[in-house]
């Protein structure tokens, strides 16, 4: 008698534990979103950005609740559709990545913080390979620091990434902004070229300047970037010393 009890207390104890382990939630989704190759479709100084969305499915016995969505950083965003999802139910998350001015690998991760008894933290690779035709040192034209009424120079640096030779124009959006570099700045494949411009700033304190640009790539035929500096009293070294 005394070994029946026993024997169904043990029976008990495994039902229990049993429902335990399988009364729970789970998380099915992919570990991996791959752009591959892409060819930014935005003029430079523009943000461009890819996209794609990830499912998550609860194959799971118990209610999955989504804790936290935490994207390694502030290029990307990963809003998801809903925080809880019964069994059997599933949401997405929209993740959009802006892309960087230079070319390269770009490897970005996602961290998705659940309740599932299995793996409660899986991280996404976010990876894409950008390509630009061409390329720019910077977003925008940066300015020495300077004194009013004299030159204060900028540059920024072309890049030519595929085999096509360009070759870029630039104008002047204002009065007082000089193109130093003689026109058209060509820039063989696979090499860079640099465009020197410069502005003679009329009061202190910060400018702005802007340069409007054509090229013969396609997708960049017009652009413009913006410039920016400071511009301090034209006897400013002389009451310094």
């Amino acid at each position: 008698m005394l070994r029946t009890c026993r024997q169904w207390v043990l029976f008990l104890c495994i039902s229990t534990c049993t429902s335990a382990l399988v009364a729970q939630p789970a998380l099915e989704m992919q570990d991996t979103v791959n752009w591959g190759v892409v060819v930014p479709d935005v003029p430079p100084g523009e943000t461009a950005k890819v996209a794609a969305q990830i499912t998550l499915r609860n194959t799971g016995t118990e209610l999955l609740r989504i804790l936290e969505v935490r994207p390694s950083c502030g290029c990307t965003t990963a809003p998801v559709a809903t925080d809880s999802l019964e069994p059997g139910g599933e949401t997405t998350i929209d993740v959009s990545m802006n892309l960087p001015i230079g070319n390269g690998i770009m490897h970005k991760t996602l961290t998705v913080r659940t309740n599932a008894a299995v793996s409660p933290v899986r991280v996404v690779d976010l990876l894409v390979d950008v390509q630009r035709p061409l390329q720019l040192s910077s977003s925008f034209i940066p300015f020495n620091r300077g004194t009013v009424g004299s030159p204060i120079e900028g540059a920024v640096q072309f890049t030519a990434s595929g085999t096509k030779k360009i070759e870029i124009r630039a104008t002047p959006s204002q009065s007082n902004v000089q193109i130093l570099t003689p026109m058209p700045l060509v820039v063989e494949p696979h090499t860079t070229a640099t465009l020197r411009v410069a502005i003679t700033p009329k009061n202190v304190g910060p400018f702005e300047a802007s340069v409007r640009f054509t090229t013969n790539v396609s997708g960049y035929e017009k652009f413009e970037l913006r410039g920016y500096g400071s511009a301090d009293a034209a006897n400013a070294a002389d009451t310094a010393d």
